[in-house]
């Protein structure tokens, strides 16, 4: 078993406050990760963390995103590794967002605190040319939930192939 902790703080100090924000943010971030190989052929891996993310959105500056992912590596005598994991990213917006009508109107009893669900599911596999090479073929699909969910939620589907070179 092989383990690694990480832990901080995010201090931040915004050029301007928005009505009613202060100008700065002090969050703490960490992360966690535990891997564990039953066999030498296998490993589990283990993860979890918290960050602070900078907002796309106007009505927030930031968000706090605490995720777990949990994986597996499996490698075959073919010199063939496959992975497959899965895991959950939830954001939250602790600044309150409010719900402006189509004539520009702040309707304030529509307030809410944002909050998305990411859900994430991947597979893959390489294959090892030689010792050096290696091309590989991944899968990756996320899909978020959100409270706001007029225009935030979305499905992702992502297909990669990759050539790697070690030297």
């Amino acid at each position: 078993v092989k383990g690694s902790v990480s832990t901080g703080v995010s201090l931040r100090k915004y050029d301007q406050s928005n009505a009613g924000r202060t100008q700065h943010s002090r969050n703490m971030i960490a992360g966690v990760n535990v891997s564990w190989a039953p066999r030498e052929t296998c490993l589990l891996t283990l993860s979890g963390g918290r960050m602070i993310n900078e907002s796309t959105a106007g009505t927030n500056r930031f968000s706090i995103e605490n995720s777990g992912d949990l994986g597996l590596t499996h490698k075959f005598p073919w010199r063939i590794t496959a992975r497959v994991g899965g895991g959950l990213t939830v954001s939250r917006y602790p600044e309150t967002t409010q719900t402006t009508s189509t004539t520009g109107v702040i309707i304030p009893s529509a307030a809410v605190n944002r909050r998305d669900d990411t859900y994430r599911q991947n597979i893959g596999v390489d294959y090892g040319i030689n010792d050096w090479a290696m091309v590989g073929l991944d899968y990756n699909h996320s899909q978020r939930f959100s409270t706001q969910s007029g225009f935030n939620n979305y499905e992702k589907h992502v297909t990669m192939l990759s050539a790697k070179l070690s030297f």
